[in-house]
């Protein structure tokens, strides 16, 4: 089924009162991340989408031919669909971490703080004779191994009610809402794991209300480079249908490096640029995100200007060649020297006005600051004095956030128990063999992955014989600050045991277990990246809990130990009715043989210490006399002797006034895994009644007071 009406309203409601959107139901409205948007803004101005409509594709094929370099659409249209006859699949990134209902189109799927590929090219928005052109649908696709499949619209449709789809695709901000059913079609084609989310599509680049396309500049890419760059030219892959042009100077930039260059090519479909370095500057190091722009080489600016008013003749600028290096109407303050932003000097004729970009507090290098955002009390004006403006704020307004990182685990369990247990059973008896299979699985998560084999153990001495091991992949990390996990991919190793043993007996308490535990070691993990991007300098550590804030140390041997789960033993209790009375001797030689004159002896596989439950008080056969028996192994509270009866409130009372006084007997049933040839069995309380019964209240309870 698609949506359910409750999601729906609440959709609805969230995008009518609040003007947020996303699918997911647990959310309120004030929890939403992301904008409706339906507001006007510059960029929401396509000044050029007359083109769009005047020109609808005939084909696909004449889609690309129309987007490509010299169509009608080149520019304006940008394909993210098809290049040189090889999909596009651009992926989708979830909204929220670990939630599967919505997703979002990122120029970097890995980096949220990227650009928005929004402005998808609805059919609808380019109809012909009033019906939408379908060459500008979109298309989603999942993938499972190496192959994309499409999810198609009918996938988890709705087949009564309402008939709602299971899936919805927002064109103007690029977003993908799942149903619950769809994402249950989706795991279920991906062996319980969400695939990852695809789309292939149109989006209009062209000119907005803010200039041509907006920023069609702008990118971030993720290759590594190092710097100071020792090679004449890099090449990168940024973002397709940008409009960089062979000549343009660019500008990298990776925190504080900076490479400066100018474009020898760029291809527009293929996001293929090739940039030839004119100066690099940076620590020796090797950056992974950078980030592009049109040149500027940033820091400092110089303006150099003679005069600052116009030659009456000319109408330039005294000692300036041309009016586009024209100062005039630029109020800069003269007569100032030392920090600020602006900076004014003479040098003959020439007066030199530098833009400072740099906090050149004057400050006393030694005063400490406040604590206050990001900075600390133990920074000083001199050290903050070498940030930019940038850097001061970005420090100030933004705190380095760390990592959290999660701790392995590992989890046992029973796969198969033979025999089972007797219906209503909550124990078996002692002496019972059994065959067992368990299963462990260990989940990699931020470590470095299993130490060693996994071994499973009863009672903590006796290791199992392994049948089966197998290795799979478990749900994805979630990203630390956008940067991607450097633990994943997170994996699982799973092993199954067998052993064969006979179940214990109790001495002193009531029931005793058999108790299985796995144990393994694990490698050390890998240290992610704070918010700034840099690597967590943390040492590692040995978590103590499941989310730690250390990278995660490794642990040698088998010193990890899983939960523990157990088998439980006790020794039953009996009661049976018989038609005459029985002397303590019959009834003992009864429970052991199993017979009571064709009357069925019940057996309970329970522990005793509480009430006893005696169904069926009043059985087919008319009046009879009853008998009850639990073990007695020690005169002590773990095996209380029962001293009331009741039948409801009315009718409960010392338990004296409907059974002979309790005694005590040795119960060694032939039929009971725990009997024994040569000895006298188990110490039992038992209790005979009085006389004949007849009462039609079921059930009896016998309590301890």
């Amino acid at each position: 089924m698609g949506f359910l009406q409750d999601a729906i309203s609440k959709l609805t409601f969230k995008v009518q009162a609040a003007n947020v959107i996303d699918a997911n139901t647990n959310f309120q409205w004030y929890e939403s991340v992301l904008e409706n948007s339906p507001k006007i803004t510059k960029n929401r101005i396509f000044l050029e989408y007359d083109i769009v409509t005047a020109n609808p594709p005939t084909s696909t094929a004449n889609l690309i031919t129309l987007t490509s370099s010299g169509g009608a659409l080149y520019n304006i249209v940008s394909n993210d669909y098809e290049n040189a006859g090889t999909p596009i699949y651009h992926k989708l990134t979830q909204a929220t971490n670990g939630n599967d209902t919505t997703y979002v189109a990122y120029s970097d799927p890995a980096d949220r703080s990227s650009d928005r590929k929004n402005n998808w090219i609805n059919p609808s928005s380019v109809p012909v004779n009033g019906i939408p052109v379908p060459y500008y649908t979109i298309e989603i696709y999942f993938l499972v191994g190496t192959t994309y499949t499409q999810l198609q619209v009918t996938d988890a449709a709705s087949t009564s009610g309402l008939k709602e789809v299971g899936w919805v695709w927002n064109y103007d901000q690029g977003l993908l809402l799942l149903s619950t059913a769809a994402i249950t079609f989706l795991k279920a084609a991906n062996a319980g794991v969400m695939p990852d989310l695809y789309v292939r599509g149109w989006r209009y680049i062209g000119e907005t209300g803010v200039g041509t396309g907006g920023d069609r500049y702008a990118d971030c890419t993720t290759q590594t480079i190092t710097v100071p760059v020792t090679t004449p030219t890099i090449s990168l892959t940024i973002g397709i249908g940008l409009s960089w042009q062979a000549g343009q100077s660019i500008r990298l930039t990776s925190g504080s490096n900076l490479i400066l260059g100018t474009v020898t090519s760029y291809d527009t479909l293929s996001g293929a640029i090739v940039i030839a370095v004119t100066s690099s500057s940076g620590a020796t190091t090797t950056s992974a995100k950078w980030c592009i722009a049109i040149g500027g080489s940033g820091g400092s600016i110089e303006i150099e200007a003679f005069d600052y008013k116009d030659d009456p003749n000319t109408g330039v600028p005294v000692g300036l060649t041309s009016l586009t290096t024209s100062l005039e109407g630029l109020q800069i303050p003269t007569n100032t020297s030392g920090g600020g932003l602006l900076a004014t000097a003479s040098s003959g004729n020439t007066n030199i006005i530098e833009l400072n970009t740099i906090f050149d507090t004057q400050i006393a290098p030694a005063t400490n600051s406040q604590a206050v955002g990001g900075i600390s009390s133990t920074e000083t004006a001199l050290s903050l004095s070498t940030l930019s403006f940038t850097e001061l704020f970005n420090k100030l307004l933004f705190p380095t956030l760390l990592p959290v990182y999660f701790r392995p685990t590992l989890t046992l369990g029973f796969k198969t128990i033979t025999p089972g247990l007797p219906a209503g059973a909550t124990h078996y008896q002692p002496n019972t063999n059994l065959t067992t299979e368990l299963q462990t699985v260990f989940v990699k998560k931020d470590s470095g992955g299993i130490g060693g084999a996994i071994g499973t153990f009863l009672n903590a001495t006796t290791q199992l014989a392994t049948v089966s091991t197998t290795s799979g992949q478990a749900a994805s990390l979630p990203d630390q600050f956008g940067f991607g996990n450097s633990n994943i991919p997170n994996t699982t190793n799973t092993i199954v045991a067998e052993s064969n043993f006979n179940s214990s007996s109790p001495t002193t308490t009531q029931a005793v277990s058999d108790a299985f535990i796995s144990n393994v070691g694990w490698a050390d993990g890998a240290v992610n990246r704070d918010s700034t991007g840099q690597p967590d300098t943390r040492p590692a550590q040995i978590p103590a809990s499941a989310q730690v804030n250390n990278p995660i140390s490794g642990i040698t041997g088998n010193s990890y130990n899983s939960n523990q789960t157990s088998v439980q033993s006790c020794y039953p209790w009996y009661y049976f009715y018989t038609p005459g009375k029985l002397a303590v001797v019959d009834a003992v030689a009864a429970i052991n043989s199993g017979s009571a004159s064709g009357y069925n002896i019940v057996v309970n596989q329970k522990i005793s210490s509480g009430d006893l439950i005696i169904d069926n008080y009043t059985p087919n056969q008319g009046p009879v006399f009853t008998v009850v028996a639990y073990p007695f192994l020690q005169n002590s509270s773990a095996f209380p002797v029962k001293t009331r009866y009741f039948l409801n409130s009315l009718n409960q009372n010392a338990i004296t006034n409907l059974f002979d006084p309790v005694v005590s007997v040795f119960i060694n049933p032939t039929n009971a895994p725990w009997y024994q040839p040569a000895g006298n069995g188990i110490v039992y309380r038992m209790h005979i009644s009085t006389q004949i019964q007849s009462s039609n209240i079921t059930p009896l309870i016998l309590k301890n007071q």
